[in-house]
């Protein structure tokens, strides 16, 4: 399985809605079920569509320091 950096997705993305779905994968060697997911996942997520997993950490551990500061009142 090959593995995009989200840069790429994200300007695959642009590059199908001013082409098409089907002339950017041709024209990218990506499958058009894998562009088509990655378009779904733009529109039900935004801008974290793509974030990595470490990503995705760092923004755990700054969330757990918060509520360690500030933790909720019954």
């Amino acid at each position: 399985m090959r593995v995009y950096e989200k840069e790429f997705k994200e300007e695959v993305i642009k590059l199908s809605y001013e082409i098409g779905s089907r002339a950017a994968s041709e024209q990218l060697g990506i499958p058009p079920t894998t562009l088509y997911t990655w378009r779904s996942r733009i529109k039900q997520h935004g801008s974290i569509a793509f974030v990595g997993s470490k990503m995705l950490l760092r923004i755990l551990v700054v969330l757990y320091r918060e509520v360690l500061r500030n933790p909720l009142q019954p």
